[in-house]
């Protein structure tokens, strides 16, 4: 057996289970008075509303007491310091450091980073203002994202998470349209093509390695298009790229002050606070994406700072460690209820199962715990219309995660208060005499709530779903920085 089931924390969880198997979040919200207020952590403008959870107090006392054995803290550290937590590919993972974070043992590496960032700041620039213009010298009005995985879902959520409305009434403000194309079917590509115009359309070619089958296709396609109708000279004016390979990106033809630089320590899914962002610090502009990253810092500094038992990306990953080792749940659903984060749930989606979907631990043997869930979801509305029904009358065992986004005006208010009943169903459900009707409840579930949809809470958000998933990783002692599942066109028999 592995040394994570023999710890005392771990068999007086799977003690607690037994006692607590059958109680029910109505008993518990019925016996706690004081239960939705103890269970409520805040930070700046983001609150984490762990109430919903199938909680109390000596579970959560028993969570920490394994995460202490765990030497969370110690992991916590190294990840922040620049140690090598990616150990089965023997790096550090510097996701954090991107956005600014110091971490000790890599110091030049700030240097580097922000030179690339002030490059990268400086180019988005010159595209808004038109100082960069195409080949017939009219201004870009249309981005189009050619990246897939990592290289689309981080900078595709902030991108429609922090556009302006007004762009699609063509604002002076200089800010293009941006849009992604990641697939093999050349379909995508072609229905966007035939709409564009050639003279105003910048390409951004994203490849972490830059050999991705899927983007280099699109590529080459989109630079056929182009040189047909522009002619060649047009392929360095209207292509830009970003990648850890500058020589790849200089062999595909792009104009060196166009290749924007990663490093190979940040790992692809972590990758939107590098170059890998330049589609959405196009779209939403330099200073709104360093407010992102000021966010992001912030949720480092609580996350190596706060002591445990207030430490949201730690309680949060260990609420889904109770969830999923204990209370056996393989689901959780994502329920964004604001049309800007409707690309949370594809995030997160890549963001855990490619961290998490791991059952060899750092000596190479196998897990003998669960680790990972399935994520799934989609807008809370669209929901309610598809797969609602589900959640509530059906046989599976699932957990939530309910985002909110707090405001004025009567439309806000209207689905805040369709969310609250909705984490009121999924506590108590619905008593009815007719079978059909009737809702069991006990459905475990978080509510996140921003008090405004910013920059700066963006960045905190999903610097708190990164630490969280780092959270798991260390206890579980998996690698939450590799993916070699990924590459199975190339797996050895």
């Amino acid at each position: 057996m592995s040394a994570l089931t023999q710890t005392p924390a771990w068999r007086r969880l799977a003690d607690l289970y037994e006692r607590r198997r059958h109680d029910t979040l109505v008993a518990r919200f019925r016996d706690d008075p004081g239960r939705e207020r103890r269970f409520r952590y805040r930070l700046d403008g983001l609150e984490l509303d762990l109430s919903g959870q199938r909680l109390d107090a000596e579970v959560l006392h028993a969570l920490l007491a394994l995460a202490r054995q765990r030497k969370l803290k110690t992991a916590i550290r190294a990840l922040l310091t620049g140690e090598r937590v990616n150990f089965t590919e023997r790096r550090a993972a510097l996701h954090a450091a991107a956005r600014g974070t110091p971490a000790a043992r890599v110091p030049d590496f700030h240097r580097r980073l922000r030179r690339e960032r002030e490059r990268t700041y400086a180019y988005a620039h010159a595209v808004r203002s038109g100082a960069v213009r195409g080949q017939t010298g009219r201004r870009f009005s249309d981005v189009v994202n050619l990246g897939i995985g990592g290289s689309e879902w981080g900078t595709r959520l902030v991108t429609h998470a922090l556009e302006s409305p007004t762009l699609r009434k063509g604002t002076p403000n200089g800010a293009p349209r941006v849009h992604f194309v990641s697939g093999l079917d050349p379909a995508e590509l072609k229905r966007l093509l035939a709409v564009a115009d050639p003279e105003r359309t910048l390409f951004l070619v994203c490849s972490k390695s830059f050999t991705t089958a899927e983007t280099l296709l699109n590529a080459a396609a989109a630079r056929d298009w182009l040189t047909h109708r522009l002619g060649k000279p047009a392929f360095r004016r209207h292509f830009a790229g970003v990648s850890a390979e500058p020589g790849r990106m200089r062999a595909f033809g792009l104009a060196p002050a166009r290749c924007f630089r990663i490093w190979p320590s940040i790992g692809g899914r972590y990758s939107l606070w590098s170059a890998m962002g330049l589609a959405a610090v196009l779209s939403c502009g330099p200073e709104a994406f360093e407010r992102m990253l000021e966010g992001a810092q912030r949720m480092d500094r609580h996350f190596r700072n706060a002591p445990l038992v207030a430490n949201l990306p730690v309680l949060l990953g260990l609420t889904d460690i109770w969830n999923i080792d204990f209370l056996g749940i393989a689901s959780r659903v994502i329920l964004p209820q604001d049309d800007r984060l409707r690309d949370l749930p594809a995030y997160l989606m890549q963001l855990e199962m490619e961290s998490l979907g791991k059952t060899a631990t750092r000596d190479g043997l196998q897990a003998d715990y669960p680790t990972g869930q399935a994520v799934w979801g989609d807008l809370g509305y669209r929901a309610r219309h598809s797969f609602l029904q589900f959640l509530h009358q059906g046989s599976g065992a699932f957990a939530a995660d309910l985002a909110i986004v707090e405001g004025v005006g009567k439309e806000r208010q209207a689905m805040n208060h369709r969310i609250s009943a909705l984490s009121r169903l999924f506590v108590g459900g619905r008593k009815n005499r007719d079978p059909h009707r009737r809702y069991p409840g006990n459905r475990p579930h978080s509510v996140l709530r921003l008090r405004r949809l910013t920059p700066r809470l963006l960045g905190m958000l999903l610097a708190l779903y990164e630490h969280k998933v780092y959270v798991q990783s260390a206890i579980w002692d998996i690698d939450a920085f590799d993916q070699h599942a990924v590459d199975f066109d190339n797996a050895r028999r």
